[in-house]
């Protein structure tokens, strides 16, 4: 029996839950992302960079693992952005960008709605619009 689409709320900080999404960086990491996205052949419904978190939604193609498409998205924009901004390592007092781990929620076609107003309302509800 069919169950529909399946949509993916993703959430995941840097290490220390350090505030390095400033605005250079939040920007390069939605091409990142993107790039990513073309690459493994999934889609980002929305993607919001918080300074010290990011939330993604997601729409994967059956067949594509959740867990892996985090693991390329959290290492490759991790090594870009440390490649362009190196400064970032000290601040950070850290190696990587990212810290271990990430949370996920499934979501369908009718929660989706709800997901998306509230990934959307990510920077008025933290005070950054």
């Amino acid at each position: 029996m069919p169950h529909g689409k399946t949509y993916w709320h993703v959430t995941f900080h840097p290490y220390r839950r350090a505030p390095a999404l400033w605005d250079g960086v939040e920007g390069f990491f939605y091409e990142l992302v993107d790039g990513v996205a073309k690459r493994l052949g999934f889609t980002v419904l929305k993607v919001v960079a918080m300074p010290d978190h990011v939330h993604l939604l997601l729409d994967l193609p059956p067949g594509l693992d959740l867990i892996e498409v985090i693991r390329q998205v959290k290492g490759y924009t991790a090594r870009r952005i440390l490649q362009r901004l190196p400064e970032l390592r000290g601040d950070m007092r850290s190696p990587g960008l990212w810290a271990s781990g990430y949370h996920y929620v499934r979501h369908t076609e009718a929660s989706l709605p709800t997901v998306l107003r509230y990934v959307e309302s990510q920077k008025v509800r933290g005070g950054l619009e």
